[in-house]
């Protein structure tokens, strides 16, 4: 038998909170980080993204892709390149805000963006803004490509 007494509700609060979530899977991993070395492990990489993430309504963004590691996409007959959209920006600092709502509007199933040094603050933006719109966010950064 439990003493009410003794039984701090921010702590209950917080541990009902905690399972609910879990059980019913609110804290997807909707962000994911990948740092990649070569053209060709860019190549499987969106290939994979593209694979993984294909859905019959929804789009694939592709913000600042790798021309180069993405011509093999168009030649991989189970990608329906017509599903993708790339999008190139023409600065040297990626503005967070039309991610974001990229993200939130949920017309994709992924968005990747390639090559972009976010703050811990700005990934924490994009993480809430992908669980919003239940849109996985992947950014793909590179080390030394040779």
């Amino acid at each position: 038998m439990y003493n009410v007494k003794n039984i701090k509700i921010s702590n209950l609060i917080n541990d009902t909170s905690f399972y609910i979530n879990r059980m019913l899977d609110i804290e997807d991993n909707w962000f994911d980080e990948i740092t990649i070395s070569s053209h060709q492990e860019l190549s499987a990489q969106y290939a994979n993204i593209c694979h993984q993430y294909h859905q019959e309504r929804k789009w694939i963004l592709m913000i600042n892709p790798e021309e180069d590691s993405l011509e093999p996409l168009s030649d991989n007959e189970q990608i329906d390149a017509r599903k993708v959209l790339r999008v190139n920006s023409n600065k040297d600092k990626l503005c967070i805000a039309p991610i974001k709502m990229a993200l939130q509007k949920g017309n994709c199933s992924a968005v990747i963006v390639s090559n972009s040094d976010f703050t811990q603050q700005q990934i924490s933006e994009l993480i809430k803004s992908a669980q919003r719109g239940k849109t996985q966010c992947i950014v793909i950064n590179k080390k030394a490509l040779h």
